[in-house]
């Protein structure tokens, strides 16, 4: 059984002492630009390269988009079975493909029935990438989309897979999003400042690790920090 899965982002599984514990849930917080897609679709690789199952709900665009970025880090999915989706973006503009699960970002509901038998589908110590939790919270009372995620992380965490989610957070009441880090067990903040792109480790799961701010840059091959040997050295 594996222990942790990396991230596939250099630097940062160094931080995390190897990747992130399965039976973990992790909210990912930043405004629009951070790089929190990003990180999922490192993450996914990462995963898929292991030959993980991988369930990818995704609010911020199409699974196209997902396919192109994998594409994109140098990862074939073409012939890939084991990436499946989601579709919680395409409803809006009124497209549906049927070789694709889709469902209305704010029918919780129906959502919760897919994710249920997508997830009884999936194998343990599988992925889970949730990609905005903030389409859903825009559309849905907080304290139901509350309810509809103690109810799924539980679920995740009971096939000891591993959650990411993403949120943009200036988007929502502070409480709304401390009550979302509550229902997880790791919150990675990324941040911009200055123009210069910055990722901090604010807790993870049965993981001791620095609270510094690590800068970072989204190149071809994704998001990489800076040199560490520095700051680990001391």
């Amino acid at each position: 059984m594996i222990d942790r899965l990396g991230t596939g982002i250099p630097g940062l599984d160094k931080i995390l002492k190897g990747g992130i514990p399965f039976e973990t849930n992790v909210i990912v917080i930043g405004r629009p630009g951070t790089g929190k897609s990003t990180f999922c679709y490192q993450v996914t690789k990462s995963g898929l390269k292991k030959d993980l199952s991988c369930l990818f709900i995704t609010t911020v665009g199409p699974p196209r988009d997902v396919y192109e970025a994998l594409e994109e880090l140098g990862f074939d999915v073409k012939k890939n079975k084991k990436l499946v989706f989601i579709d919680c973006y395409s409803s809006r503009l009124g497209k549906f493909n049927s070789k694709v699960d889709t469902a209305d970002p704010s029918d919780l509901n129906t959502l919760s029935l897919k994710i249920d038998k997508k997830l009884k589908s999936l194998d343990n110590n599988s992925l889970v990438i949730f990609d905005c939790l903030s389409e859903i919270l825009l559309k849905n009372d907080p304290s139901r989309v509350s309810k509809f995620l103690s109810v799924l992380g539980a679920k995740i965490k009971s096939k000891d897979c591993i959650g990411i989610f993403t949120i943009v957070d200036e988007m929502h009441d502070e409480k709304i999003i401390t009550s979302i880090e509550f229902l997880c067990d790791g919150t990675i903040e990324m941040t911009v400042e200055n123009n210069k792109r910055f990722i901090k480790v604010d807790r993870m799961k049965t993981t001791l690790h620095p609270l510094e701010k690590f800068e970072f840059d989204i190149k071809r091959k994704g998001i990489a920090l800076k040199e560490l040997e520095d700051f680990f050295e001391h």
